[in-house]
């Protein structure tokens, strides 16, 4: 490409018309034919198709629709040949009275078409004429434990106190300025703290002439809260909609000074309008600039409302589906990002004008960018709109090109290619066609193809940055830096606006001997980008080598440059740099340690510190033991080597925490092989940090090391025979730049795998003063003479500088016996861990915030719950009915817990999916977390809150008059309102509007889980009995089973019901039978069959025996164990059976004998078994009832008692005789 001397700007004279009028053709269209159904969007001439709506903002000024054209001449300029001919007729336009929103757009669009030309001056005179605010002052971050949430209150929300100081975490926190330059930026609070976690608070205040109706413009990507005079404006902690990324608040600026705070966690912009969106006039606003705290106006008023503008629709169908689809545009744009709203006024125009291409072609824009809909249906709608707009105008350019985003998206750019070549070989001046190409061509890396492309953009662009910069980037990449650099040039001088080309403008020229052009182009991109702080620190850099300024004066140049960031680690580790450069390593140090202070946790500059001082700290030594000094400690016999498959001879670890919660940890473990069994276990060796033993002593004292490391620090360790030992140590450090509270553990003091002894088992924590978190023990107690658990022993002192000192060890713990339904190890084992102080309220407001970003209502929720519930008026039934439809049509729990992605997807969470319909339809829910019964989970410890406590997510429904439900559909097949049994006695954590409360859950009737069956037995002439059964499944596990078997055809169901009948009666022949309730959701799952059973009664002489219970319950099988116990025996099931077995004796049988009834009672268990007889009738009942709880190990035996007893029972027989 040739050096054209900038005569392209001649050339774009002779190819574009000038000034904006409009053609009379587009005088005579209406606002939205000219924006959305334009001949010159169409056929790719987007010169011409900008210029007529810059006309038509002319001719629309005065209509609230100019906000639609000024959105569409913004996404329609980059398409341009030359975007700066736009310049003149904007200028025009800013000046003009044009509706707030507007003037708004237009006024970004001229700055950067400035920006562009190299009219930077020009540019930031039009971004001060638009009410940005940009006086803050800032303090936080707030909530660094917990990243917030938004709607957890902080100090500032109380008072503002500039003198004061707040502490959080590590830090103390206090109010400073706002230091910018570009401060008609978006502002990013965490530009301005440290670290990037957490909340932050902004306050303005701006002095009103006189007292006036205002609109605050807040534009924000995520959640935000403010207040103007104390008073809430905007509330995102309460909304049940996706965000609009620009909030519009009316406040009331009081005649005085006002206060605007603002709440944050993300980057935003503010500005403040009239009522109409319009700047205020010069000096009837002032913004503080100094460090001080005005007074609240004594009666601040309440926000004013705003009247929503009404517009009527246009009779036409195809202006109504425009006007649809121009509101779509507008939904979806920058400025609001409101997809969903977007999609749901795309389709409207869908409908009405279904096969209009620029109605698809629109439509197909909206689908594509919207968010929040799976990938594959946005990709797929998008798709089918632009191939059916295609079909009904093949020459309908754009959708062309929007079609090949998609093809480049799904990783085929040779097929977009293709596609975009046909279109560009039939119209060779469209550009937007070749600027597609070219993208195209550079995945698929056509150099060539590429080539021809760029250089027909700058065929058809001479002002096209694009060609120079990729050619540029080619001598770059073959070190030609003369030829780069001209190109370079030649790319910055047709686009200023890429001021990132004057760093690597700068870096050319360095290596071309030039450091004072290079300096000159790096002063050049400061001054464009004055925020940017690591040019500053590259032109002061340049300026200590060449030692064209003395050391002071260039480090004052750059504080004076960057402003005052004490508070800022980055910045301290910058002056640093500096201070390397200039070879002054006593100043350069003592900023690093600076650096370090504010941010303990950079982990990076802590290793650089101690490679760089004198000795490395060994903060574990003094709680470290020599593995040779215990091997002569290693027993060779007696409890702690009898049954164990290895020894843990040291197993230490030395936690350093420091303030900010990133800590060092140092592990320190030796092992004994005692079996073969633990070869694998043994030999397998990780370490997660940096090593600093790693070797086997075999069983003859020869040192082995492994030779090389496995993938992620894994290491096989070599000569592991019985009799050989292992020893690694190694130090891990753990980075919390963004100030958590500090975890870590559980750590267990024996082997919770009950394989292993332990000879020392120790742990020691560091930590400094005011650590946000607390040492939680588990089990320390647990210890007897009996059951082997270990002696933990506990030291805590505090050194002299505040430091604590922690220590937890035991000795000689043996391998613990393990047995049958002993506790759960994460409460039994002693163990330590460390965790974050958490109350019920951060646990309630993050459910909040997540229950209610995943539950947020869409037009598709809106619209689903309306169809679900028409006619209903009873809350209570439209909960059934959608209760009803999210079983019916989400058949899969795989996916996402949003609720409109449960929707679209048919799969994911449904209980999600109901609270959002729920609310779409107006029924009254309360999130339920709920917990099952204390003895059926793991022990927990109260004292320390967490998200785990209760886990299962239900809704709380209750009609008037009636009794609370707690519904979830995590099963699919439960009736509305079933609770499954083990939640019975269990405990709620109830999300209330105001707060939260934690109730008791009532215990169940055992006649809503129990397992029932109905049997009849009718004896005839022989041993062969006519039997008629029903068994009914009444727990949770039962009406789970539904959804699996209703899948099942009828072959596969007769041959399971005939398995099942012959299994309970060997040798039965099926009359007829099969599973019952299967589709019907109000019926448990039931087995119904009637049978001939030739085996059920047994000739024993003269004698006929008849079992008493049709499957023995086997109690010691499913719940026995030795009598004897070291520990306690946890009962995990809660269990009710009831089983009825009428027995019809008949004409040739008679009763000879029958056992005894049998009724036994334990705590946790209850069994019956008895037996009726009445005119030749025998009616055996059975009954057993087992619930969950803890039975100690010297109770034992009476529990096991019970279930020898009832097996007994049931194996006794019922003697019949034949009539005589």
């Amino acid at each position: 490409m040739k050096n054209r001397n900038h005569s392209w700007l001649l050339a774009l004279l002779l190819v574009l018309p000038l000034g904006t009028s409009s053609s009379p053709a587009a005088e005579a269209v209406s606002l939205h034919k000219l924006v959305l159904h334009n001949e010159n969007e169409r056929k790719g001439d987007y010169d011409r198709f900008a210029l007529e709506l810059l006309g038509g903002l002319e001719r629309f000024k005065a209509d609230p629709g100019s906000e639609l054209i000024a959105q569409r001449l913004a996404d329609t300029s980059g398409s341009m040949r030359n975007s700066l001919a736009l310049i003149g007729g904007l200028e025009k336009l800013v000046q003009a009275k044009l509706p707030g929103k507007t003037h708004w757009m237009l006024s970004d669009l001229l700055a950067s078409l400035f920006r562009r030309a190299g009219r930077h001056e020009e540019a930031l005179a039009l971004d001060s004429r638009n009410g940005i605010l940009t006086k803050f002052l800032i303090i936080g971050p707030f909530g660094k434990d917990s990243n917030g949430p938004l709607s957890r209150p902080f100090a500032p929300e109380k008072e503002i106190n500039l003198s004061g100081q707040y502490p959080d975490g590590w830090q103390k926190l206090a109010w400073r300025p706002v230091q910018r330059k570009d401060v008609y930026s978006r502002l990013d609070p965490f530009d301005h703290v440290y670290p990037d976690r957490g909340i932050s608070y902004l306050l303005c205040q701006v002095r009103s002439d006189e007292a006036r109706k205002a609109l605050l413009h807040l534009l924000v990507n995520g959640e935000i809260k403010a207040w103007c005079n104390g008073i809430p404006v905007v509330d995102d902690t309460r909304r049940n909609e996706y965000l609009s990324v620009h909030h519009r608040a009316p406040v009331y600026l009081e005649k005085g000074w006002n206060r605007i705070l603002v709440k944050t966690t993300s980057p935003l912009l503010l500005r403040l309008s009239d009522e109409l969106g319009q700047p205020h006039q010069q000096g009837q606003l002032q913004q503080e600039s100094e460090f001080k705290l005005h007074e609240l106006p004594k009666n601040p008023r309440a926000p004013w409302k705003e009247t929503p503008a009404r517009q009527e629709e246009p009779a036409d169908q195809l202006e109504r589906a425009l006007s649809y689809m121009g509101k779509a545009i507008l939904q979806a744009n920058s400025y609001n990002t409101r997809n969903d709203l977007a999609v749901d006024f795309a389709g409207r125009a869908l409908a009405l004008a279904p096969e209009s291409p620029w109605v698809l072609y629109h439509a197909a824009g909206i689908f594509r960018r919207a968010g929040y809909l799976p990938t594959a249906q946005a990709k797929s709608r998008a798709k089918s709109a632009l191939e059916k707009a295609i079909k009904l105008d093949a020459d309908f350019l754009p959708a062309h090109l929007d079609l090949a985003k998609i093809l480049r998206g799904d990783q085929k750019a040779e097929e977009a290619a293709t596609l975009v070549r046909k279109i560009t070989d039939r119209h060779p001046g469209f550009l937007p066609g070749f600027r597609s190409l070219q993208s195209s061509y550079s995945e698929l890396g056509w150099k060539t193809e590429e080539k021809q492309a760029l250089q027909r953009i700058g065929e058809l662009s001479p002002g096209s940055s694009t060609p120079w910069v990729s050619e540029a980037a080619l001598y770059r990449e073959r070190y030609n830096i003369k030829k780069a650099l001209e190109y370079y040039t030649e790319g910055f001088s047709r686009n200023q606006g890429r001021t990132s080309l004057l760093s690597v403008m700068a870096g050319l020229n360095k290596k071309l001997g030039r450091p004072e052009e290079a300096l000159r182009l790096l002063r050049l991109r400061l001054k464009l980008s004055p925020d940017n702080h690591s040019i500053a620190e590259e032109i002061a850099r340049q300026l200590l080598e060449e030692k064209s300024s003395g050391t002071r004066e260039v480090i004052t140049w750059y504080s004076n440059t960057v402003g005052n960031r004490d508070w800022d680690p980055s910045h301290k580790k910058a002056l640093a740099r500096l201070y390397s450069a200039a070879g002054d390593e006593k100043r350069e140090l003592a900023l690093y340690r600076e650096s370090q202070a504010l941010a303990p946790g950079d982990l990076k500059l802590r290793r650089f510190l101690q490679a760089r001082a004198s000795s490395q700290e060994r903060f574990w030594e003094p709680y470290d033991e020599v593995f040779e000094d215990w091997l002569p400690r290693v027993p060779t016999e007696g409890p702690m080597v009898e049954k164990a498959q290895a020894l843990s001879i040291i197993d230490i670890g030395v936690v350093k925490v420091y303030r900010d919660g990133s800590s060092q940890e140092y592990i320190h473990q030796a092992f004994k092989l005692l079996s073969e069994e633990a070869k694998d276990q043994i030999a397998k060796v990780r370490t997660a940090g940096e090593i600093l033993k790693l070797r086997t002593i075999t069983a003859e004292g020869k040192t082995l090391e492994p030779v090389a490391a496995l993938s992620g620090g894994n290491f096989i360790m070599p000569g592991m025979l019985p009799g050989a030992h292992t020893e690694f140590a190694y130090l891990v450090n753990k980075a919390n730049a963004r100030g958590q509270s500090y975890r870590h553990g559980p750590f267990f003091f024996q082997d919770f795998n009950y394989k292993q002894s332990f000879l020392v088992s120790r742990l020691v924590y560091i930590l400094p003063p005011g650590l946000d978190s607390d040492i939680v023990s588990v089990a320390l107690d647990q210890a007897n003479d009996t059951n082997g658990i270990a002696r933990v022993k506990k030291s805590d002192r505090t050194l002299e500088d505040g430091t604590r000192v922690v220590t937890f060890e035991s000795r000689n713990a043996g391998r613990v016996q393990s047995e049958r339904s002993m506790p759960h190890y994460t409460g039994y084992i002693p163990s330590t861990r460390m965790t974050p102080k958490v109350s019920w309220e951060d646990i309630e407001r993050n459910l909040k915030t997540y229950t209610r970003q995943t539950t947020i209502l869409t037009p598709e929720l809106r619209s689903t719950a309306g169809e679900v519930t028409r006619g209903i008026e009873d809350p209570m039934e439209k909960a059934r009915a959608l209760y009803d439809h999210i079983n019916k049509i989400v058949t899969k729990d795989d996916g996402s817990s949003i609720a409109v992605r449960v929707l679209l997807e048919k799969s994911g969470n449904r209980t999600f999916l109901f609270k959002a319909l729920l609310d779409a339809a107006g029924v009254p829910s309360r999130w339920a977390f709920l917990r099952m019964d204390e003895d059926l989970e793991r022990k927990a410890n109260w004292d320390y809150p967490s998200n785990s406590f209760f886990r299962a997510p239900h809704l709380l429904l209750q009609a008037q008059g009636g009794k609370p439900l707690y519904v979830s559909l995590q099963y699919r097949d439960l009736p509305f309102g079933f609770l499954p049994e083990f939640y019975g006695k269990g405990k709620a954590f109830i999300l209330d509007p105001a707060g939260h409360r934690i109730e008791d859950i009532a215990g169940l009737p055992e006649e809503i889980y129990e397992s029932a069956s109905r049997t009849t037995w009718t004896l005839g002439d022989d041993v062969a009995v006519n039997v008629s059964f029903l068994m009914e499944t009444k727990a949770a596990q039962g009406w789970m089973q539904k959804d699996r078997f209703s899948t099942l055809n009828a072959f596969q169901i007769n041959l399971m019901t005939r398995g099942l009948a012959t299994q309970l009666f060997p040798g039965a022949k099926v009359e007829e039978g099969g599973f019952v309730g299967i589709n019907d959701k109000s019926q448990p799952f039931a087995l119904e069959f009637k049978l001939l059973a030739p085996k059920l009664l047994v000739r024993s002489g003269e004698d006929f025996l008849l079992p008493p219970v049709l499957q023995p319950s086997q109690l010691v099988r499913s719940l026995g164990a030795p009598p004897l116990r070291k520990h306690p025996y946890m009962v995990r099931q809660r269990r009710a059976k009831n089983d009825r077995i009428e027995a019809r004796l008949g004409e040739n049988f008679v009763l000879a004998k029958l056992p005894e009834n049998v009724k036994l009672e334990h705590p946790l268990a209850e069994y019956s078994l008895s037996y009726t007889h009445r005119d030749g009738t025998l009616v055996i009942q059975r009954r057993l009832r087992v619930e969950p709880g803890t039975i100690k190990p010297a109770d034992f035996p009476a529990f096991l008692d019970l279930l020898q007893k009832a097996d007994a029972a049931e194996k006794e027989r019922v003697i019949l005789q034949l009539k005589k």
